[in-house]
């Protein structure tokens, strides 16, 4: 069995299918799990670019998405634009499920990914992929509170993470945000304690 993630609306519904199903088929799954009808006019992204329903899980995902058996996918309704796919590759080492700074340990040119915050393991991935996993779609960095902006539609690609209730926050609802929470840049976030409000979050063994 393999796994679609849909994420809609900041909600997560996981779908299991067999790795032969088509798209449309796990799609169909997703719109009955949320209660959707099948003309639902929703749009549906994988990797940065609209997905295609006629091609099966196998056929679809990427290298990478067949060994870990899993797919993410971003949903938008029909009224909303999805923005061009924007990668960046990221300075920190990080997980390829949550994207969180992790650690890897190295083993006959195969990497392993683990020690990330959500306790992730990708093991046996090929040194030459390496710089694929470290890819971040700055469309998926998602404002938490309204859901609209993400990282590639802001100005700059300003984004914030509050501290306190750790939150994607967009400059736009960061000016109604709490004033008494700790808000830094989201490009900082590896580097800020969410504790101690102080530097080197990575290194800090106290906030554990």
């Amino acid at each position: 069995m393999v796994e679609v993630n849909f994420n809609y609306e900041g909600n997560n519904t996981n779908i299991q299918c067999d790795i032969n199903d088509k798209i449309k088929d796990i799609i169909n799954k997703f719109l009955i799990k949320i209660n959707k009808n099948e003309n639902t006019n929703l749009y549906y992204l994988y990797n940065g670019n609209k997905i295609k329903e006629e091609l099966t899980f196998y056929e679809h995902a990427n290298q990478i998405d067949k060994d870990r058996n899993k797919m993410n996918v971003i949903v938008y309704n029909s009224l909303e634009e999805p923005n061009i796919k924007k990668e960046i590759i990221s300075k920190d080492i990080i997980c390829l499920n949550c994207k969180e700074i992790c650690l890897l340990d190295i083993n006959d040119y195969k990497i392993n990914f683990h020690n990330c915050i959500n306790e992730h393991v990708n093991n046996n991935i090929l040194l030459n992929n390496y710089e694929y996993t470290q890819r971040i779609n700055l469309n998926e960095i998602i404002c938490d509170i309204c859901k609209k902006y993400n990282k590639n539609n802001t100005h700059n690609n300003d984004f914030y993470i509050c501290n306190n209730c750790n939150k994607n926050i967009c400059p736009l609802c960061r000016t109604n945000h709490d004033e008494s929470h700790n808000i830094i840049n989201y490009d900082d976030k590896n580097y800020i304690c969410k504790k101690h409000n102080d530097i080197f979050n990575k290194f800090c063994k106290k906030m554990q």
